[in-house]
């Protein structure tokens, strides 16, 4: 389960402030302003006086999703920063002329011959032969009434010729003969009839028709046609034709022209602090990020608001603009008014965050109330570097936290270059490696504890070398050694 520090256990009417901001150095001796000076500066005078300093960073695991937004906000904001307007006005006259005269000459000339013959021959024979007989009886009663109104417009125009040669001959009821006729003949004939007739007949009658006839046509007819056509044709055009162009142009032009530049500074200064933001989550990525908080706990409402601020004043530095400083404060002796500031404690208790909601009861009273976020923590988030300022601990002892100073002992030191030392030379613990490197002591060396290892490289030493006690160990392994003096070794090994 979650167990909590045992100066925390105790439970009273603690009033408790809550100190966040971004510590930076203040100057080149920012180092000296430590957790002392507060310390020292607000010192209980009775028992309800004291405070406790609870400094709480936890661990940040979504950077990278930090930097996406915080990339979002700057490309959302950075077209309002600034933007250009150019008015130009341009004025031109140009004058332009152009003349074109044109010249034409030309001659043609033609000549047509025609040459057309023709001739043709038909002979034509024709013997014909008809005989008829016809008997007819007719019987007709007829009776009637008619009314007729007529009128006819007849045109005929004819032309014949024909050519018949030959002679006649008699075969006694039958004749025969051949005929030269020609004629042209045009008639026109219009009329307008009216007629009413009223018919009553009868008729009979019989009758026999002999008919016999016998004819001979011969037609020869030769036709010879020779005709020829000449033609001759001159034609004569004279013209020219002849074109210029000449152009001038004149352009005499003016122009003006107004360029503004309009920068948003609220814009640009807030983009120049998102790029120090990301600096600081960059930081982060490689140093860690942490979000951090300090709760002050005492009885008194004064002195944990006093502690907050000198807290605040101690830590603040040139760039802690980056984050609003900010300092809260819940009484914890207003009896049942004082819930806040338990159910505070509770979460400092047990080493966490406390969480702040937006209340229901304000979107009840005012539905277009909107707070963002909805879930908020009273941290500031801190680099790796940022975080070491604010856990500054104190280099002098204070009540409670003796600060010791004490000589270094018991490390392994590796030479990474060639080094030259003077005067007496103490080795008392640890391991000294020369890493193949050339050192010089100027001097005696004594070996009081701890190894040397020549590991490749070359010790020289112009005095004399001891080894006092019951250290001192001197590994060749590989090296060189060079001693000027005598020496006197508690372990000597050459592998």
């Amino acid at each position: 389960g979650i167990q909590c520090v045992r100066f925390l256990e105790k439970s009273g009417n603690y009033s408790i402030a809550t100190a966040t901001n971004v510590p930076t150095e203040k100057s080149e001796k920012f180092i000296s302003q430590t957790i002392e000076k507060l310390l020292d500066g607000i010192v209980p005078e009775k028992r309800s006086m004291e405070y406790t300093i609870v400094l709480l960073a936890t661990p940040v695991k979504d950077v990278a999703n930090r930097k996406l937004r915080l990339g979002e906000f700057y490309s959302g904001l950075a077209p309002y920063a600034q933007w250009q307007t150019n008015y130009t006005v341009h004025e031109t006259n140009s004058v332009n002329s152009t003349a074109t005269v044109g010249v034409n000459v030309g001659a043609s000339a033609g000549m047509q011959n025609t040459n057309s013959s023709g001739s043709s021959l038909s002979d034509s024979v024709t013997d014909s032969n008809n005989s008829a007989v016809t008997d007819s009886t007719n019987e007709t009663v007829s009776s009637g009434m008619s009314n007729s109104t007529g009128k006819s417009t007849t045109k005929t125009k004819g032309t014949n010729s024909s050519i018949s040669g030959g002679g006649g001959f008699d075969l006694g009821p039958v004749k025969a003969n051949a005929t030269v006729t020609g004629g042209a003949s045009t008639s026109t004939a219009t009329g307008s009839t009216t007629t009413k007739t009223v018919t009553s007949n009868i008729a009979n009658s019989v009758g026999r028709a002999v008919t016999s006839t016998l004819g001979k046509a011969i037609t020869r007819g030769v036709t010879s046609t020779v005709g020829i056509a000449k033609s001759l044709t001159f034609g004569g055009n004279f013209g020219m034709n002849f074109a210029r162009s000449s152009s001038v142009t004149a352009s005499i032009g003016k122009d003006e022209g107004i360029h503004q530049s309009f920068t948003n500074y609220n814009i640009k200064h807030t983009l120049e602090k998102l790029e120090q933001q990301m600096k600081r989550l960059e930081m982060g990525s490689a140093l860690g990020m942490w979000d951090f908080a300090a709760y002050i706990l005492s009885e008194s409402q004064d002195v944990a608001n006093n502690v907050a601020h000198s807290y605040i004043a101690l830590t603040q530095g040139e760039n802690s603009h980056m984050s609003e400083s900010a300092i809260n404060v819940w009484r914890g002796d207003m009896g049942e008014e004082s819930c806040d500031a338990k159910e505070i404690y509770g979460y400092i208790r047990e080493f966490r965050h406390p969480l702040f909601g937006l209340n229901p009861e304000l979107m009840e009273e005012d539905p277009e109330l909107y707070i963002y976020p909805s879930i908020v923590t009273a941290t500031t988030s801190l680099s790796g570097k940022e975080l070491a300022y604010s856990l500054n601990f104190p280099q002098k002892s204070i009540a409670g936290l003796p600060v010791i100073e004490s000589a270094s002992f018991g490390r392994n030191i590796t030479t990474y270059e060639d080094v030259e030392y003077y005067g007496a030379f103490t080795m008392k613990s640890g391991t000294w490696d020369l890493n193949g490197h050339k050192v010089v002591i100027n001097g005696d060396l004594y070996l009081e504890g701890g190894t040397i290892d020549l590991n490749g490289g070359t010790l020289t030493v112009t005095g004399n070398i001891y080894s006092t006690g019951t250290g001192g160990y001197m590994y060749i392994h590989k090296g060189t050694l060079n001693v000027g003096g005598d020496y006197l070794l508690y372990s000597l090994t050459t592998d």
